[in-house]
């Protein structure tokens, strides 16, 4: 038994069965088309011999290619089974196209989907083309991509991804990807092939309870031209130095790490932050300040004062604010 996995999005076009099971595979061309049970059948287009994609929900259908053999045709009776996994992929949308000049920031990149986001991927051959394609790593799940600065016009796309039905409905266990229409980051002819990129970057303190410090201290991008950032303790970057292995910077502000702990005094942390390339980056290091937390009340003193003439004690409150 033959089967076939087919992607089907909004707007996909009907699929012609002779098209991905040919009669040639078989040697047998002199045969009728039908839907194997009444799901098949519903979905099955008999003038055109297609497959209606567009009104089918995901799951696996089976079609029957068959033969009396009568007349002139050569082959005798026979009959094949073929099986159809239709899965549905959700449409993502892609916004973004801009213009920008040499060392200039792009603007965030977002992606609209109810399906899976498998990846980003970057080409500089136009939106059209089936080859250069690069997959951006860590993008995985990524609704938004910061691109850096490209130094050269640039094109963004999204793939996502579809499964089966699930649910004993499948008969291949496939999946499907798709990829998006794509957007454009637009930029001179003459850019230079490394921007180094502009870093604003804060190192914040952290938090209190109850008069005692947290470890919740953070570094922070506040905005750069970079597309990627890796960090390090110290006043100098000590980490890994390839571009490959940075964090994506997914918008801002962006934490870059998290749960610090609460310095003595102070502590230093460089970030290298890239700009497409692993020779391409800039270093910028943040002081993170130690927190000294202050346990406040308002408490409110008191003096007793003894009266031994008519046997009594005075208690007078004293001011926080004033002392009297």
């Amino acid at each position: 038994m033959a089967e076939q996995v087919v992607c089907a999005a909004n707007g996909t076009p009907n699929i012609f069965l002779n098209e991905i099971f040919p009669c040639s595979e078989g040697g047998i061309c002199e045969a009728q088309w039908a839907g194997a049970n009444a799901a098949s059948s519903a979905i099955y287009n008999e003038c055109e011999v297609s497959i209606e994609t567009s009104s089918a929900p995901p799951g696996c259908y089976t079609f029957i290619r068959s033969s009396d053999g009568q007349g002139l045709k050569q082959c005798g009776a026979f009959t094949q089974t073929f099986n159809v996994e239709i899965v549905n992929v959700p449409e993502v949308m892609v916004s973004g196209d801009q213009t920008i000049d040499c060392g200039e920031a792009a603007t965030n990149l977002t992606a609209t989907t109810s399906g899976t986001i498998l990846r980003w991927e970057r080409n500089t051959n136009p939106c059209a083309a089936s080859a250069g394609w690069v997959t951006i790593p860590g993008t995985n799940g990524m609704a938004t991509y910061h691109p850096g600065s490209p130094t050269q016009t640039t094109y963004y796309r999204v793939v996502s991804s579809g499964t089966g039905a699930g649910d004993g409905n499948s008969c291949t266990g496939g999946g499907c990807e798709l990829a998006s229409d794509c957007v454009t980051v637009t930029t001179p002819d003459d850019c230079p092939t490394c921007v180094h990129p502009a870093v604003q970057a804060f190192a914040l303190q952290s938090s209190c309870t109850d008069g005692i410090p947290n470890d919740d201290a953070y570094l922070q991008l506040s905005t750069t031209t970079g597309d990627r950032v890796a960090w390090s303790p110290g006043a100098t970057f000590s980490g890994n130095p390839d571009y490959t292995d940075a964090d994506v910077i997914g918008g801002f502000p962006f934490v870059v790490a998290n749960g610090l702990a609460n310095p003595i005094g102070q502590a230093s942390y460089t970030l290298r932050v890239f700009n497409g390339d692993t020779d391409c980056f800039a270093d910028v290091t943040v002081t993170l300040e130690e927190q000294l937390c202050v346990f406040s009340c308002e408490c409110v003193d008191y003096v007793y004062v003894n009266d031994p003439l008519l046997d009594l004690t005075h208690k007078f409150a004293i001011d926080p604010a004033t002392g009297g």
